[in-house]
């Protein structure tokens, strides 16, 4: 911290004998012309250096002093260059100081000194670049001051040294000296680890699925490679980019090794002859899959819909009970001329499974029993809703809430316009077993009201005969209500809910709406489709 040049310029005219030069480098400095008896005995220095190109590179707020004389005095700055006037005796020698500072710390950055003599009046005293010194380190660990500021790290604690090597870690290379520079060590404070291939922050060492894939490097052929697992031939090159990766000769694109006519590149189970697809990609072929889209719709009733006869002779009676009637001397089912299939002729089944407290049911009860019959005459829609294997017994009503005890929901959207909310034309009504109450039905929490329904169930037979296993609903709907009318489509299904042991309810089940969840009572989309037969067919 030795100065070796510096700029001396006089502020005004006047003789050389009244100036202040530096020792040794023989630059006259004029004062200020002023000579009177207290000029004579004093001096002033108007001290003034252009910040150091460094040090304004750092970007942080800086401070300056001047020293000299045992005098301390703060200088001010524009931004670019720090100025300071002092008072000092007039012809005497005097090392002079300029430090500057981080402000937010007044941590030394650089500083610069020379010995000037004084002369009386005013001086100027300019400090140059290269005059300036900065090897300061106020922690002492062999990085200066203005290094640990270039590099973001504290000037004020020791750098760690990791490896012990004497080279804190700020300029050590290799941190934990495994011989891998930190530029290219994933781990450059871990000695045993310098890689991670998968990024999951677990070492390769360390790790036993190095690149992720699912596979432990132990049984994958690549380790390194997501892409790979397999070498059946081992030439070296992985299964999934080896044009014939068993090496017998026949291209892997023309191989079937199930025979089942789809060749291996494309049959997404290449070693079961039964099974070549799978739309919905959840790992059950098509063939085996009841529902190879995922939607929630069985295959086998995908695309249906019913279509709900017209009868001009319906002679429904609301009582509960499919009974046996006689027009004159002909003998009739009640329900005959009702549809109980849909367009593919599958049996208008109750066999979603969408709740289900208990665990005791499947997700297709098939086996179930519980159906339902449609017809209408034009202004009635007329349903017959039978649920099987329910003895009476078993039979709940103890809920203020319908859908906790046994009870049927229909579902009506009117125009099919299969929307995730419900409008003003979309129906839900829940029917409670027991019919004879102050409330036997009631509007689901979205629907539209206005619907006028009438229905009655077996619940009035009022007798636990062991040949009774079911109950019976008997629904009446008036068309004119829900504005539909002979030959409209629309939105259309049936659930019910089983409570065999009081409290909430065990379970429910739905014609059309998927099984697994219930969605129906909150989105028309999940409806199936019906349409009411025209009159002239």
């Amino acid at each position: 911290m030795v100065a070796s040049a510096f700029a001396l310029g006089a502020c005004g005219g006047g003789g050389s004998e009244a100036g202040a030069s530096a020792a040794g480098n023989g630059v006259p400095v004029t004062n200020n012309g002023l000579d009177d008896a207290a000029n004579r005995n004093n001096a002033r220095l108007r001290v003034s250096f252009d910040i150091p190109e460094r040090l304004l590179n750092l970007g942080t707020a800086l401070d300056a002093r001047v020293i000299a004389g045992g005098q301390i005095v703060p200088m001010t700055t524009d931004g670019s260059r720090f100025d300071g006037d002092i008072e000092l005796p007039a012809n005497r020698h005097f090392q002079v100081y300029v430090s500057v500072y981080r402000t937010d710390d007044e941590l030394l950055l650089g500083a610069a000194n020379v010995n000037a003599f004084t002369h009386a009046g005013a001086t100027d005293l300019v400090f140059p670049e290269e005059l300036f010194d900065y090897d300061f380190d106020q922690d002492g660990d062999g990085v200066v001051n203005v290094v640990e500021v270039e590099r973001g790290t504290s000037a004020v604690d020791t750098s760690a040294d990791y490896d012990a090597d004497g080279l804190p870690d700020d300029i050590d290379q290799d941190d934990d000296n495994d011989g891998v520079a930190d530029i290219s060590d994933a781990f450059p404070l871990n000695g045993q680890e310098f890689e991670d291939t998968d990024g999951d922050g677990i070492g390769n060492i360390a790790d036993n699925d190095d690149d992720n894939d699912g596979v432990i490097d132990e049984n994958d052929a690549f380790p390194l490679d997501a892409g790979e697992v397999a070498d059946t031939d081992l030439d070296g090159i992985g299964d999934n980019h080896d044009a014939d990766a068993d090496g017998n000769g026949i291209p892997d694109d023309q191989e079937d090794s199930d025979n089942d006519g789809v060749p291996d590149s494309v049959d997404r189970f290449p070693n079961d002859p039964y099974e070549s697809s799978d739309s919905d990609g959840d790992g059950i072929g098509d063939n085996e899959d009841r529902d190879d889209d995922n939607d929630g719709v069985p295959d086998i009733r995908e695309g249906a819909q019913i279509i709900i006869p017209y009868v001009d002779d319906a002679n429904i009676v609301l009582d509960g009970v499919e009974e046996t009637r006689y027009i004159g001397d002909d003998r009739y089912m009640e329900w005959a001329k009702a549809t109980e299939f849909d367009s593919l002729d599958n049996e208008l089944m109750l066999g979603n499974l969408q709740i289900d407290t208990t665990g005791r049911f499947s997700e297709y009860e098939w086996w179930s029993g519980h159906y339902f019959q449609l017809m209408h005459d034009g202004e009635y829609l007329y349903m017959s809703v039978y649920i099987g294997n329910e003895k009476l017994e078993n039979w709940f009503s103890d809920s203020s809430d319908i859908w906790h005890d046994d009870s049927v929901e229909i579902y009506i959207d009117v125009g099919y316009d299969q929307l995730d909310n419900y409008g003003d034309d979309d129906y839900q009504r829940i029917f409670r077993f027991k019919d004879d109450v102050d409330e036997p039905t009631i509007d689901g929490y979205h629907s539209a009201s206005g619907m006028i329904t009438d229905y009655a169930t077996s619940y009035r037979l009022e007798n636990n005969n062991d040949y009774i296993y079911g109950q019976q609903y008997e629904i009446r709907v008036d068309l004119d209500s829900i504005d539909l009318a002979p030959g409209d489509t629309f939105g259309f299904d049936v659930a019910f809910n089983d409570d065999d042991d009081g409290g909430d309810r065990d379970a429910k089940w739905g014609w059309w709406a998927p099984a697994g969840r219930d969605e129906a009572w909150m989105r028309p989309s999940v409806f199936g489709k019906a349409m009411l037969q025209p009159i002239d067919d």
